[in-house]
Protein backbone atom coordinates (compact mmCIF):
# COMPACT_ATOMS: atom_id res chain seq x y z
CA UNK A 1 0.00 0.00 0.00
CA UNK A 2 1.42 3.55 -1.08
CA UNK A 3 1.18 6.04 1.56
CA UNK A 4 3.23 9.19 0.42
CA UNK A 5 3.02 12.52 0.79
CA UNK A 6 0.90 14.45 -1.15
CA UNK A 7 1.72 16.35 -3.99
CA UNK A 8 1.24 20.20 -2.53
CA UNK A 9 -1.15 21.38 -5.28
CA UNK A 10 -3.52 24.38 -5.12
CA UNK A 11 -6.52 22.26 -5.23
CA UNK A 12 -5.70 19.73 -2.23
CA UNK A 13 -8.21 19.24 0.31
CA UNK A 14 -5.63 19.54 2.75
CA UNK A 15 -8.10 19.56 5.42
CA UNK A 16 -7.97 15.60 5.61
CA UNK A 17 -6.81 14.14 9.31
CA UNK A 18 -5.83 11.00 8.70
CA UNK A 19 -4.77 7.97 10.90
CA UNK A 20 -4.04 4.66 10.01
CA UNK A 21 -5.42 1.99 12.09
CA UNK A 22 -4.46 -1.56 10.80
CA UNK A 23 -3.53 -2.62 7.59
CA UNK A 24 -5.58 -0.91 4.71
CA UNK A 25 -8.09 0.28 7.61
CA UNK A 26 -7.98 4.11 8.33
CA UNK A 27 -9.63 6.93 10.25
CA UNK A 28 -10.24 9.91 8.44
CA UNK A 29 -12.10 12.79 9.78
CA UNK A 30 -12.58 16.06 7.98
CA UNK A 31 -10.52 18.55 10.12
CA UNK A 32 -12.12 22.01 9.30
CA UNK A 33 -15.54 20.74 9.52
CA UNK A 34 -14.60 19.12 13.01
CA UNK A 35 -13.58 22.48 14.17
CA UNK A 36 -16.42 24.38 13.66
CA UNK A 37 -18.58 21.84 15.12
CA UNK A 38 -16.56 22.09 18.47
CA UNK A 39 -15.96 25.42 18.77
CA UNK A 40 -19.93 26.23 17.89
CA UNK A 41 -21.57 28.59 19.83
CA UNK A 42 -24.30 26.17 20.26
CA UNK A 43 -23.88 22.73 21.80
CA UNK A 44 -23.31 20.07 19.32
CA UNK A 45 -24.62 16.44 19.05
CA UNK A 46 -22.20 13.52 18.69
CA UNK A 47 -24.61 13.17 15.41
CA UNK A 48 -22.89 16.43 13.90
CA UNK A 49 -19.91 15.35 15.21
CA UNK A 50 -19.93 12.19 13.51
CA UNK A 51 -20.79 13.80 10.06
CA UNK A 52 -17.15 14.66 9.17
CA UNK A 53 -15.59 11.64 10.60
CA UNK A 54 -15.08 8.25 8.69
CA UNK A 55 -14.11 5.06 8.98
CA UNK A 56 -11.76 3.90 5.51
CA UNK A 57 -11.25 0.72 4.00
CA UNK A 58 -8.70 1.81 1.90
CA UNK A 59 -9.12 -0.94 -0.89
CA UNK A 60 -11.49 0.51 -3.71
CA UNK A 61 -10.96 3.62 -5.40
CA UNK A 62 -14.66 4.23 -5.53
CA UNK A 63 -15.26 3.50 -1.91
CA UNK A 64 -12.49 6.08 -1.14
CA UNK A 65 -13.00 8.58 -2.62
CA UNK A 66 -16.75 8.78 -1.90
CA UNK A 67 -15.93 8.76 1.55
CA UNK A 68 -13.49 11.61 1.18
CA UNK A 69 -15.71 13.54 -0.52
CA UNK A 70 -19.07 12.84 2.14
CA UNK A 71 -16.92 14.36 4.84
CA UNK A 72 -17.41 17.43 3.41
CA UNK A 73 -20.65 17.24 1.53
CA UNK A 74 -22.27 15.53 4.30
CA UNK A 75 -25.66 17.68 5.05
CA UNK A 76 -28.24 17.85 3.28
CA UNK A 77 -27.57 21.59 2.53
CA UNK A 78 -24.55 20.67 1.14
CA UNK A 79 -25.59 17.78 -1.05
CA UNK A 80 -28.42 19.79 -2.57
CA UNK A 81 -25.46 21.58 -4.57
CA UNK A 82 -25.09 18.52 -5.97
CA UNK A 83 -28.56 18.34 -7.30
CA UNK A 84 -28.72 22.20 -8.13
CA UNK A 85 -25.93 21.22 -9.75
CA UNK A 86 -27.24 19.38 -12.07
CA UNK A 87 -29.25 22.08 -13.75
CA UNK A 88 -26.52 24.29 -13.95
CA UNK A 89 -22.76 23.17 -14.69
CA UNK A 90 -21.71 26.85 -14.83
CA UNK A 91 -23.31 27.23 -10.94
CA UNK A 92 -20.62 28.68 -8.93
CA UNK A 93 -21.57 26.49 -6.14
CA UNK A 94 -21.76 23.47 -7.98
CA UNK A 95 -18.29 24.26 -10.12
CA UNK A 96 -16.55 24.38 -6.70
CA UNK A 97 -17.99 20.57 -5.70
CA UNK A 98 -16.38 19.26 -8.96
CA UNK A 99 -13.26 20.80 -8.39
CA UNK A 100 -13.36 19.11 -4.91
CA UNK A 101 -14.31 15.93 -6.20
CA UNK A 102 -11.39 15.49 -8.54
CA UNK A 103 -9.04 17.19 -5.90
CA UNK A 104 -10.57 13.97 -3.66
CA UNK A 105 -9.76 11.31 -6.62
CA UNK A 106 -5.83 13.14 -6.53
CA UNK A 107 -5.82 12.64 -3.21
CA UNK A 108 -6.95 9.04 -2.94
CA UNK A 109 -4.91 7.73 -5.75
CA UNK A 110 -1.48 9.58 -4.56
CA UNK A 111 -2.47 9.09 -0.71
CA UNK A 112 -3.55 5.80 -1.26
CA UNK A 113 -2.18 4.44 -4.08
CA UNK A 114 -5.61 3.32 -5.29
CA UNK A 115 -7.24 3.74 -9.28
CA UNK A 116 -10.22 3.54 -11.07
CA UNK A 117 -10.55 0.85 -13.04
CA UNK A 118 -11.18 0.83 -16.59
CA UNK A 119 -14.85 1.21 -16.07
CA UNK A 120 -14.63 3.79 -13.41
CA UNK A 121 -11.66 5.98 -15.67
CA UNK A 122 -14.61 5.72 -18.95
CA UNK A 123 -17.30 6.66 -17.07
CA UNK A 124 -15.10 9.70 -15.88
CA UNK A 125 -13.84 10.54 -19.24
CA UNK A 126 -18.11 10.67 -20.24
CA UNK A 127 -18.80 12.74 -17.46
CA UNK A 128 -16.46 15.61 -18.49
CA UNK A 129 -18.67 16.09 -21.63
CA UNK A 130 -21.62 13.90 -21.54
CA UNK A 131 -24.73 15.66 -19.04
CA UNK A 132 -26.26 13.19 -16.43
CA UNK A 133 -29.46 11.34 -16.87
CA UNK A 134 -31.06 13.50 -14.91
CA UNK A 135 -29.76 16.93 -16.53
CA UNK A 136 -31.10 15.07 -19.94
CA UNK A 137 -34.62 14.36 -18.35
CA UNK A 138 -35.09 18.19 -17.21
CA UNK A 139 -33.90 19.13 -20.86
CA UNK A 140 -36.38 17.07 -23.36
CA UNK A 141 -39.25 17.82 -20.14
CA UNK A 142 -38.49 21.80 -20.72
CA UNK A 143 -37.91 21.17 -24.99
CA UNK A 144 -41.26 19.51 -24.19
CA UNK A 145 -43.45 22.86 -21.97
CA UNK A 146 -42.00 24.96 -25.39
CA UNK A 147 -44.30 23.43 -28.10
CA UNK A 148 -46.97 21.42 -24.86
CA UNK A 149 -50.65 23.51 -24.75
CA UNK A 150 -51.16 23.77 -21.01
CA UNK A 151 -54.20 25.95 -20.39
CA UNK A 152 -54.53 25.20 -16.76
CA UNK A 153 -52.52 26.56 -14.20
CA UNK A 154 -53.26 23.84 -11.63
CA UNK A 155 -51.19 21.83 -14.50
CA UNK A 156 -48.42 24.27 -14.68
CA UNK A 157 -47.45 24.86 -11.44
CA UNK A 158 -47.43 20.90 -11.25
CA UNK A 159 -44.78 20.95 -13.59
CA UNK A 160 -43.26 24.64 -12.41
CA UNK A 161 -39.81 22.65 -11.47
CA UNK A 162 -39.29 22.78 -15.34
CA UNK A 163 -39.42 26.31 -15.27
CA UNK A 164 -36.27 28.21 -15.61
CA UNK A 165 -35.80 31.12 -13.04
CA UNK A 166 -36.36 34.53 -14.08
CA UNK A 167 -33.73 36.31 -15.44
CA UNK A 168 -33.04 39.59 -17.04
CA UNK A 169 -33.81 39.39 -20.90
CA UNK A 170 -36.82 40.07 -23.12
CA UNK A 171 -40.05 38.18 -23.01
CA UNK A 172 -43.43 37.15 -24.62
CA UNK A 173 -47.22 36.82 -23.74
CA UNK A 174 -47.25 32.91 -22.40
CA UNK A 175 -43.43 32.67 -21.06
CA UNK A 176 -43.38 31.13 -17.76
CA UNK A 177 -40.40 32.03 -14.94
CA UNK A 178 -39.85 30.97 -11.16
CA UNK A 179 -39.57 33.98 -8.93
CA UNK A 180 -39.58 35.16 -4.91
CA UNK A 181 -41.70 31.60 -4.34
CA UNK A 182 -43.84 32.04 -7.34
CA UNK A 183 -44.30 30.71 -10.80
CA UNK A 184 -45.00 33.62 -12.61
CA UNK A 185 -46.86 33.85 -16.45
CA UNK A 186 -46.13 36.92 -18.71
CA UNK A 187 -49.30 38.05 -19.74
CA UNK A 188 -47.72 41.21 -21.74
CA UNK A 189 -44.18 41.06 -24.01
CA UNK A 190 -41.38 43.16 -23.02
CA UNK A 191 -37.64 43.25 -23.13
CA UNK A 192 -36.04 44.17 -19.67
CA UNK A 193 -32.98 45.44 -21.50
CA UNK A 194 -35.27 48.17 -22.52
CA UNK A 195 -36.93 48.51 -19.25
CA UNK A 196 -35.26 47.20 -16.03
CA UNK A 197 -37.58 48.15 -14.15
CA UNK A 198 -39.62 45.23 -14.98
CA UNK A 199 -38.13 42.90 -12.89
CA UNK A 200 -39.61 40.76 -9.56
CA UNK A 201 -38.16 43.44 -7.13
CA UNK A 202 -40.31 45.88 -8.37
CA UNK A 203 -44.13 44.85 -7.70
CA UNK A 204 -45.94 47.61 -9.13
CA UNK A 205 -44.14 47.30 -12.26
CA UNK A 206 -43.94 43.70 -12.32
CA UNK A 207 -47.25 42.98 -11.90
CA UNK A 208 -48.05 45.26 -14.57
CA UNK A 209 -46.18 42.55 -17.09
CA UNK A 210 -46.70 38.91 -14.65
CA UNK A 211 -49.42 37.41 -12.99
CA UNK A 212 -48.68 34.50 -10.56
CA UNK A 213 -50.23 31.66 -11.01
CA UNK A 214 -52.97 30.28 -9.02
CA UNK A 215 -53.06 26.36 -7.55
CA UNK A 216 -56.54 24.70 -7.35
CA UNK A 217 -55.33 21.91 -4.64
CA UNK A 218 -53.11 22.81 -1.29
CA UNK A 219 -50.51 20.77 -2.82
CA UNK A 220 -50.00 23.78 -5.88
CA UNK A 221 -51.00 26.52 -2.65
CA UNK A 222 -48.35 29.40 -3.06
CA UNK A 223 -47.99 32.88 -0.84
CA UNK A 224 -50.45 35.10 -0.88
CA UNK A 225 -49.60 38.11 -3.46
CA UNK A 226 -52.57 41.29 -3.21
CA UNK A 227 -54.21 41.05 -6.95
CA UNK A 228 -53.22 44.57 -8.58
CA UNK A 229 -54.87 44.11 -11.74
CA UNK A 230 -57.96 41.91 -13.20
CA UNK A 231 -55.18 39.19 -14.29
CA UNK A 232 -54.40 38.03 -10.64
CA UNK A 233 -57.46 38.04 -8.47
CA UNK A 234 -58.59 34.95 -6.75
CA UNK A 235 -61.10 33.12 -7.96
CA UNK A 236 -63.29 30.14 -6.60
CA UNK A 237 -61.73 27.13 -5.50
CA UNK A 238 -58.07 28.81 -5.87
CA UNK A 239 -55.89 27.71 -2.97
CA UNK A 240 -52.86 30.39 -1.57
CA UNK A 241 -51.18 30.34 1.47
CA UNK A 242 -51.75 33.33 4.06
CA UNK A 243 -48.59 35.17 6.13
CA UNK A 244 -49.98 32.98 8.83
CA UNK A 245 -48.68 29.44 7.06
CA UNK A 246 -51.92 28.25 6.51
CA UNK A 247 -53.70 27.35 3.76
CA UNK A 248 -56.72 29.04 2.62
CA UNK A 249 -59.04 27.87 -0.19
CA UNK A 250 -61.32 30.84 -2.14
CA UNK A 251 -64.88 30.24 -1.55
CA UNK A 252 -65.95 33.21 -3.84
CA UNK A 253 -63.67 35.63 -6.41
CA UNK A 254 -62.28 38.14 -4.89
CA UNK A 255 -59.06 40.24 -4.76
CA UNK A 256 -59.31 40.90 -0.91
CA UNK A 257 -57.07 39.27 1.40
CA UNK A 258 -58.80 37.22 4.75
CA UNK A 259 -57.85 39.68 6.93
CA UNK A 260 -59.83 42.64 4.60
CA UNK A 261 -62.96 39.83 3.38
CA UNK A 262 -62.85 36.35 5.46
CA UNK A 263 -66.40 35.85 4.09
CA UNK A 264 -64.26 35.03 0.89
CA UNK A 265 -61.70 32.19 2.88
CA UNK A 266 -62.17 29.70 4.23
CA UNK A 267 -58.86 27.00 5.92
CA UNK A 268 -58.47 23.91 3.73
CA UNK A 269 -59.00 20.73 5.49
Amino acid sequence: MKQSVLTQAASAPQEFDIKRLHGDVYDISHAENVAEVVSGEDEQTQYEYDLFFGRVTAKGYEDIVNALVGLKYATADEIAVNRKGMDDRNDADYTAYLAYVKACKDYAREYFGVEPSAAQKEAEENAKYIPALYTSLVAIAQSFLKTAQIEDDEQKLAVSGLYQAWEAGAYSSGDIRNARGQTWECFQAHDNAIYPDINPDNDSTWRTFWRPLHGKSKATARPWAAPTNATDIYKTGEYMVWTDGAVYRCKQGTNFSPEEYGAAWEVAE
